[in-house]
């Protein structure tokens, strides 16, 4: 049988429970588990011990409760967390196992912190943290991190783990582009109609048909501020810049960005 003790938080003579995760017993504290997880708490307080084996420390008997499906490594990491006097640094190679833990045994602080580190670093992976938004219901993260995919989707669906994303989600987001397609072809169909057409498409300094969102709304504002702008008052003009208004800045974009982008949330 193998004990995991620390220093500052497994104590071996003041510990009133056992976790058993594959051969690995914790003894641990029932308050400092209740108090950090509403899983615990419950376990606690309407579950009987995993059976009727029992071990001696210190002159106590301590019940055993036994976590199946779990690495003791992962327990490791949840209870250094939960410990007041230890600190468990989040980065890319925990933030996934963390969320699950967090939400598996519903630790709330767990998921927050999980949630400020993805905020920071969203950039940085921008489909992992989008996926990770989408399953463990993430509204800010969810929805930064759609601007950036619906900004340039064709780079991001050649990505290998654009596929990872559920089903659903991908559909609201080829939704969301096709709208932004046919509002496009829209405003160049009623500038075509009325003459304008050609000059709209001359006058455009990024590539066309299908240029960015962010690109596309720059460039209108930036042609409607024209003096002498031929389809500034046009009816199809107020639809279009209408449908660009619903855009957003980046939350956290740097001070001087005036890059607006289209974006989903979470439903």
């Amino acid at each position: 049988m193998e004990f995991i003790k620390h220093t500052v938080h497994y104590y071996t003579e003041e510990g009133d429970i056992i976790l058993q995760v594959e051969n690995t017993h914790f003894l641990v504290h029932k308050t400092f588990l209740s108090f950090a997880s509403e899983f615990f708490k419950s376990l606690f307080t309407c579950a009987k011990p995993s059976s009727n084996e029992t071990i001696e420390v210190a002159e106590s008997t301590i019940p055993i409760f036994e976590i199946i499906d779990e690495k003791s490594t992962s327990i490791e990491d949840m209870l250094s967390f939960i410990y007041p006097n230890t600190i468990l640094n989040i980065d890319w190679n925990n933030v996934e196992n963390l969320l699950r833990l967090s939400d598996k045994f519903i630790i709330k602080k767990l998921l927050n912190y999980c949630e400020v580190f993805l905020q920071d670093h969203f950039t940085e992976k921008i489909i992992i943290s989008f996926i990770l938004a989408d399953k463990y219901l993430l509204p800010t993260i969810f929805k930064e991190s759609s601007k950036f995919i619906l900004d340039d989707i064709f780079e991001y669906e050649c990505d290998t783990d654009f596929n990872l994303i559920s089903k659903r989600t991908r559909e609201r987001l080829i939704h969301s582009h096709y709208i932004y397609c046919l509002e496009v072809n829209k405003f160049y169909k009623s500038c075509n109609a009325g003459g304008h057409g050609n000059w709209f498409i001359s006058d455009m300094k990024c590539v066309f048909p299908i240029p960015k969102p962010s690109i596309m709304r720059n460039y209108l504002i930036q042609i409607l501020n024209y003096t002498y702008c031929p389809i500034r008052n046009k009816k199809h003009t107020k639809n279009f810049k209408e449908y660009f208004e619903k855009f957003e800045k980046l939350v956290k974009g740097p001070a001087n960005m005036n890059d607006y982008y289209p974006f989903i949330e979470l439903e």
